[in-house]
């Protein structure tokens, strides 16, 4: 940039500065003026509307008090007068001499209605009214009438006899004559409005922009924070900052507000407000006549700018364009000008300057032809040597300079005892992170302090001696300055100097020990870890033992229905707690890469069809449509881990089941390819909730669930889908999701390259047993476990099945118990005492008097795969299930089993009816489909009183036409309303229309 350049710009960028800072001036002072003068014209509104509209509210409820309240007429219909026709007659008065009263209603001390002028009862609006107005007047916020329609407002007054609270009397005002006309009659400018809104948002008032408002349109939540706390502005005028925001309308506007208040009861919000746009319409006029102002001024900014810096700047001018002259040149080159300032005394100086440097050029330009000479002769000698040095050199410096390796290169003094330093090569600066100039001419153990110790100096003196080279092994080297790992070759030149080459390894030899420290980390943290789930299995299961066992016994006992709903609670509670734990160890093992995949041939139509069997009765709970689609080239047999596909489908069934409310959930399984391996395709679909995109990633991630999901009703730990796909990754396929918000889910599960199996799968017939089920011959079981539960749990579940049952403590009784009693069986647990399970079981096969005894492991240890590799006949996990266990012994003792009694239906608990009897029963269908009506009202909330009514009503419906069933039925349904059990509750609801439907077949069939 040229100096007139830049002087131009200087006295434009003050020119500029200078108006936009009058400019901006002159706009905030005006802004601030409107600013106030808006304020103030919508404070003053505020302040006279809601007074207005609070003295409006004074002298109503003041009405109601002094005149209503107090009349003798009302009071007697309290005292139960035999004349209420009369306050009924006044109620119809009143109402004809006051315009704005639609409805009044006395209700007495109970909240019962005496006297009305209206037979329709809101019992809502009254219960609301009643629990608030016995001690003082309230004012029921503005709704909707359910008797005109229109919007009213309830005023309520306590009623007394000789100073005790008798009742309340309750009148409704309508709203549109006076407060319409207060709220309506602000019309200031084309946008300026008045408006109410009550506690929750919603305008009750009309708008000047929309109809239809009342209790529908509200305003956005941040205008309303803490809108019924606030204080009125106490900041003066001209300091207050104006309130900006949107409206219902999503316009911006500017307003103010006031609380409505009567009797310390705040009831609304007044809002009045005008749009930003109309308020600030003399400024945006303003601001277009400053911005055109400003573009005049920068036109003349830039003329004045440029002829002031013209006149500046032209001598300077002259005087460049004759050094330029002079540069090129010209040495007599003279500036004229006329001038007596500071630029004319410049001009001068620069002739003299000009003269005396003609004279020093011609003296120079002589000497230097002297001197050329001289030098051209010199030239040619040197280089003559150069020529011969260059060849011999520049080959070893090349090699020298460029090797990866350090090299030194030592001339030895004091006969062969000590070494200097004689050259350096770059990479032995890089090593030794020193400069080749720091040490040239120096001994080596003056810059290497540490060489004697480092024992390099006697290999040294050697070479030096026997011309033989030497290698010096992999070495620390360490002094006050660097420290490193080494490896040097030291050679003996034919001109006597030491050479040594080296390496610097100790990078090298860091990531060595890293990873020696890195592998005994990790061994160290997996046998910690092995070992922490390892006690953490046997501490949680051990008590888990006593918990599922003893509630399961307990179950058998109890008959109480109460106790049976507490029971219920600890056995979900247990089994909940038992799967979360097995979850939390599969993920573990499979973190510990310690899950293994066992492949056999399978049929998935057995497994999908089990899966049906599994949720059909909870499909038919929530009303959802179960749909199965195999294709039809499904092979019958395929080679997959049964036990870890099952769980995968019933953890992604069982969601989908969870999150869908209605609609349908949906499996479609299919194969690609028809050779010796396909690709197993399975997607399981619902209507559900749905997941958003940016959280579908993280749910299956360990604990973690979608954002927002209510935990409470949903629950889950957020482990079954991180299962799940690395379940399915182990098998080396995919699960992938395609989900959108409120249409639904689709989980698809891809596995590659499956073998088929070309014989038919027979159907595994596996049986379970309980203890109505199975019977065993005498005999007596031997139970060793050091907690006192386990053993009594077991002993409590055998001897319903003819078992007798002796134990031991430990390992070492459990040895001399059997030698003794030579049981049947032996139940061994684990970690025991003393001796563990392991070791007596390993004596005891190795005792021939013991050894056919079976052993059955017991153990809460989460590594059941070291249990199986021992020398165990079998093996059962804690907390161990009575079905399981019998089933476990059925193996090894002989047995009976006898079927279980079916339950009878309701059907079947229909007791014959004589003929009379079944003629009433159409007369008692009848009745029962008229209660269907009541039944649909309890879908939402349940009111457990009209419950229990409803149920008394049915209970007395069986005693009349003799029906037992139904008797039975109500008496369910009334204990678990007792025990306050929501979830039985309307599972006892939803089989009434079943049973109606029964007792409709049974009259047709007889």
């Amino acid at each position: 940039m040229n100096i007139q350049t830049k002087i131009s710009s200087i006295i434009f960028i003050l020119i500029l500065v200078t108006g936009i800072v009058a400019i901006m001036s002159s706009y905030l002072i005006s802004k601030k003026m409107l600013e106030n003068e808006i304020y103030h014209h919508l404070n003053s509104i505020a302040i006279s509307k809601a007074e207005h509209i609070e003295t409006m509210l004074h002298h109503d409820v003041n009405r109601v008090v002094k005149t209503f309240a107090t009349a003798t007429v009302f009071l007697d219909a309290l005292r139960n007068s035999p004349q209420k026709h009369l306050a009924t007659q006044r109620i119809k008065d009143l109402i004809k001499i006051y315009e704005d009263i639609s409805r009044i209603r006395i209700l007495d001390k109970e909240g019962k209605v005496v006297v009305s002028s209206h037979s329709d009862i809101d019992a809502v609006g009254n219960a609301e009214i009643f629990a608030s107005a016995q001690n003082r007047p309230y004012i029921r916020d503005v709704h909707i009438s359910t008797i005109t329609e229109t919007p009213v407002l309830s005023i309520a007054a306590p009623m007394f006899i000789k100073g005790e609270f008798a009742g309340m009397i309750i009148v409704n005002q309508e709203l549109e004559h006076e407060l319409y006309q207060i709220t309506t009659s602000y019309r200031h400018g084309k946008t300026g409005e008045i408006y109410l809104i009550n506690k929750d948002g919603y305008m009750i008032t009309p708008s000047r922009f929309r109809k239809d408002t009342f209790l529908k349109s509200t305003i956005p939540v941040f205008k309303l924070k803490g809108c019924f706390t606030a204080k009125i502005d106490s900041t003066p005028l001209p300091h207050r900052k104006i309130n900006l925001y949107k409206d219902y309308r999503g316009v911006l506007v500017i307003g103010t507000h006031r609380l409505i208040k009567s009797n310390s009861q705040t009831l609304w919000y007044l809002l009045v407000e005008i749009d930003a746009e109309e308020a600030f319409a003399p400024i945006n006029t303003l601001v277009h006549l400053m911005s055109l102002f400003l573009i005049g001024l920068l036109g003349v900014s830039a003329i004045v700018a440029f002829f002031i810096s013209k006149h500046i700047t032209h001598p300077i001018i002259q005087l460049h364009q004759h050094a330029i002259a002079i540069e090129k040149g010209r040495w007599d080159a003279q500036i004229l000008l006329d001038r007596h300032d500071e630029i004319g005394h410049l001009s001068k100086a620069f002739n003299r300057m000009t003269q005396k440097l003609t004279n020093s050029k011609n003296e120079l330009e002589r000497q230097v032809v002297e001197r050329t000479v001289e030098l051209s002769n010199r030239i040619e000698e040197i280089e003559a040597q150069k020529i011969i040095l260059y060849d011999s050199e520049s080959k070893y410096k090349e090699l020298f300079n460029n090797m990866t390796s350090g090299v030194a290169v030592y001339i030895s003094i004091d006969h062969g005892n000590s070494f200097i330093f004689k050259d350096f090569n770059h990479a032995a600066e890089q090593i030794d992170q020193i400069k080749k100039s720091e040490l040239l001419g120096k001994t080596l153990l003056k810059v290497f302090p540490a060489v004697k110790k480092f024992g390099i100096i006697e290999v040294f003196q050697r070479v030096w001696k026997t011309g033989q080279p030497e290698s010096y092994p992999l070495t620390l080297y360490m002094d006050n300055r660097i420290m490193g790992w080494r490896e040097n070759y030291i050679y003996k030149l034919s001109t006597g100097e030491i050479v040594a080459v080296y390496d610097d390894v100790t990078k090298r030899k860091k990531a060595e020990d890293s990873l020696i420290k890195a592998k005994e980390v990790a061994d160290s943290a997996n046998r910690a870890k092995s070992e922490f789930l390892a006690n953490m299995s046997h501490e949680i299961r051990t008590p888990m033992n006593a918990v599922i066992g003893f509630s399961d016994l307990l179950s058998k006992i109890v008959q109480d229905n109460k106790q049976k709903s507490y029971l219920s609670a600890i056995q979900i509670a247990g089994h909940t707690l038992l799967t979360l734990i097995n979850d939390i160890l599969d993920l573990a093992k499979i973190e510990a890469g310690r899950l293994e995949i066992h492949l056999e041939a399978i049929n998935p139509r057995l497994i999908v069809a089990e899966l049906e069997q599994l949720f059909a009765l909870k499909m038919a709970e929530k009303g959802l449509k179960f749909i199965v689609t195999i294709d039809n080239s499904l092979p019958l047999a395929l080679f997959l881990d049964e036990n870890r596909l099952r769980q995968v489908l019933l953890n992604l069934i069982g969601n989908a089941v969870k999150f869908t409310e209605q609609g349908h959930v949906k499996i479609y399984i299919k194969t690609v390819g028809n050779g010796h391996t396909v690709d197993f395709i399975c997607s399981i679909e619902d209507t559900g909730i749905g997941i958003p995109t940016d959280q579908q990633s993280n749910i299956f991630k360990a604990f973690q669930q979608m954002k927002g999901q209510n935990s409470q009703k949903y629950g889950g730990t957020g482990l079954g889908l991180a299962i799940s796909k690395r379940l399915i990754e182990m098998m080396k396929g995919t699960l992938t999701l395609t989900s959108q918000v409120g249409v639904g889910s689709l989980f698809k599960i891809t596995l590659k390259d499956i073998k088929v199996y070309d014989v038919v799968v027979p159907i595994k017939m596996e049986n379970t047993f309980d203890i109505t089920t199975i019977s065993f011959e005498s005999a007596t079981i031997l139970v060793v476990d050091d907690i006192e539960s386990n053993r009594d749990v077991i002993r409590e579940n055998l001897s319903q099945v003819n078992l007798d049952v002796i134990e031991a403590d430990n390992g070492q009784k459990g040895i001399l118990f059997a030698q003794e009693y030579q049981p049947a069986l032996i139940l061994m647990d684990i970690r025991m005492p003393i001796m563990d399970g392991y070791e007596a079981t390993k004596l005891l096969k190795n005792n021939p008097r013991t050894q056919k005894i079976p052993v059955i492991a017991l153990t809460a240890c989460v590594m059941g795969e070291h249990v199986k590799s021992n020398a165990f006949d079998g093996f059962l996990s804690k907390p161990v299930q009575i079905s399981t266990l019998l089933t476990e012994l059925s193996h090894f003792l002989k047995h009976s089993t006898h079927p279980v009694k079916p339950q009878k239906t309701d059907i079947q608990n229909i007791e014959p009816l004589c003929i009379s009897e079944q003629e009433k029963l159409s007369e008692l269908v009848d009745k029962l489909l008229q209660l269907i009506p009541i039944l649909e009202k309890f879908s939402g909330a349940l009111d457990l009183d009209q419950i229990e009514h409803f149920a008394q009503k049915i209970h007395m419906l069986g005693e009349q036409y003799h029906i037992l069933c139904l008797q039975k039925y109500a008496n369910e349904l009334s204990a678990v309303v007792r025990n306050f059990d929501s979830a039985h509750i309307r599972h006892q609801l939803k089989r009434l229309p079943n049973m109606i439907t029964l007792l409709q077949k049974y009259e047709n069939t007889n």
